[in-house]
């Protein structure tokens, strides 16, 4: 169908149209977000298992993940996201796959390439510019918007043993432990504050470590053995799981002042089962994770299970959300029509369908969508099935406030 004769199908809709947004209004709450499928490597075949999935996103709208390649191989490659166009972020030599952890403001993103049954990783850095760097045999995690690099390096001699590091132009800082053997890194903010977890001497158990200035110190817990920190923002927050004292992890917030030492930690609950943890966090300490097999955003307070945010019958299952912006963007991974599948979230503004942000749903909305026809994502598609179509046209219809 073309758009001129979707033009000419909606102008004869005039009599009965009236009818039909009482209708469609009444059968069609108004979400708080839309959501879109961002698809896979292997191209718009939604049969395809283990689908995509996404780790991070960055304050510029860039998402980065893993998704399968097409056939014949179905290995998994990173994908950098941007304005709807998934590309491939490739391995490294004779490695068959790669998967992206981290992204910052400029685009660059880096992850691991590896070959199955290989005993090291190949850290490597994506530029924005499409360059591809090789940084060494570790784990990279997190990467701040200066160029900052951390994760985590194996020890020699000691296998599956690694040592949290700081990666900066080239030269690797070993952070240390808090005892134990093990501590890796998964995140550092603008003032070069990392966050991660290491075991505690004489202890298999874990704890949450901040290092800056050259020491590391533990974060605690809420009551139980151990705990982890996943992110921190520039706010001195840090986000990630704890045990309570009968050993069941909750998502958790320690805020921190200016010295690094922990002013508060809250623990942020469940949805409505036992456990949390938190993944990300922005600028203002709301987070995401996930509860009881659930994606979560924990806001003002309170939890909110991101499947109630979204259109119910838009065929997603929300599993987890790893990421969110100061604009409220949160990706993560969910079951889109049963297929795994990278999921990206957005408010909808208040108004479901009100694509242009004027606080109505008309012909100005309309014009967008049919100028919007039979592309690929973009706000237009409201149904986030990755393309706008019919169910589009269909949905902002049934928002119509005129």
């Amino acid at each position: 169908m073309t758009c001129n004769d979707l033009h000419r199908r909606i102008a004869g809709m005039a009599a009965p149209l009236g009818v039909l947004l009482i209708l469609g209004a009444a059968a069609h709450a108004t979400p708080p977000y839309t959501i879109q499928d961002l698809g896979t490597l292997a191209g718009p075949d939604n049969k395809i298992d283990p689908g995509s999935f996404a780790f991070a996103l960055s304050s510029g709208g860039t998402v980065v993940g893993y998704s399968v390649t097409a056939l014949p191989t179905r290995n998994f490659h990173g994908f950098r996201w941007v304005n709807g166009v998934l590309t491939d972020l490739p391995v490294v030599g004779s490695d068959a796959h790669s998967m992206a952890y981290a992204v910052n403001a400029t685009g660059d993103a880096v992850g691991v390439s590896y070959a199955l049954g290989a005993l090291d990783v190949n850290g490597v850095r994506w530029s924005a510019d499409g360059t591809t760097t090789l940084l060494g045999q570790f784990e990279p995690r997190d990467i701040s918007d200066s160029g900052v690099v951390v994760g985590a390096l194996p020890v020699a001699g000691q296998l599956g043993v690694t040592h949290a590091i700081r990666w900066v132009n080239g030269a690797i800082t070993d952070l240390g432990t808090l005892g134990g053997s093990h501590s890796a890194a998964f995140a550092v903010n603008e003032a070069g504050w990392i966050v991660g977890d290491s075991t505690i001497n004489g202890s298999l158990a874990t704890r949450a470590f901040l290092w800056h200035d050259g020491n590391m110190s533990s974060l605690g817990t809420l009551g139980g053995a151990s705990s982890h920190a996943l992110a921190i923002n520039d706010a001195n927050q840090v986000a990630g799981l704890a045990d309570l004292a009968d050993g069941t992890p909750h998502a958790v917030i320690w805020q921190l002042n200016g010295a690094g030492q922990v002013v508060s930690t809250t623990d942020l609950g469940v949805v409505s089962g036992t456990y949390s943890a938190a993944y990300a966090i922005d600028s203002t300490g709301n987070a995401v994770g996930a509860s009881d097999g659930l994606a979560v955003l924990w806001s003002g307070g309170e939890v909110f299970d991101l499947n109630t945010q979204i259109d119910p019958l838009g065929g997603w299952i929300l599993t987890r959300a790893t990421g969110i912006s100061d604009d409220g963007w949160i990706v993560g991974q969910g079951k889109y029509l049963g297929f795994p599948r990278a999921f990206l979230m957005k408010p909808a503004g208040g108004v479901f369908g009100d694509l242009n942000g004027d606080g109505a749903v008309d012909g100005a909305d309309l014009g967008l969508l049919l100028a919007a026809w039979g592309s690929k994502g973009g706000d237009a598609d409201l149904d986030g099935n990755g393309m706008v179509d019919g169910a589009d046209l269909g949905l902002l219809l049934a928002a119509w406030t005129g």
